[in-house]
């Protein structure tokens, strides 16, 4: 458990989330996966980790830990495909 937290956080207290089926549905009629945002009669609005963290339940949220997605670095072969224009179909 130890090594699992380290490398991956909080992660798996996900599993015991009770996960409100009804909230979700409706929310998921305004989520617009392009801008990764609710939209709202053309209003974008994003949650923040407080309100993720209430729709969720979720009661230990670290509130002064930054939560971010690392980028995958570019490899050399991808790095050359977009230099000349190339796709990888």
């Amino acid at each position: 458990k130890g090594i699992f937290n380290e490398k991956y956080g909080d992660i798996a207290q996900l599993i015991a989330i009770n996960v409100d089926e009804q909230l979700i549905q409706a929310l998921v009629r305004f989520w617009d996966p392009a801008y990764q945002c609710f939209t709202f009669n053309q209003e974008d609005m994003t949650p923040t980790i407080e309100e993720y963290a209430s729709m969720l339940r979720i009661d230990n949220v670290q509130l002064n830990k930054i939560y971010v997605k690392e980028p995958k670095p570019m490899t050399f072969m991808k790095k050359l495909m977009k230099l000349t224009g190339m796709t990888d179909t």
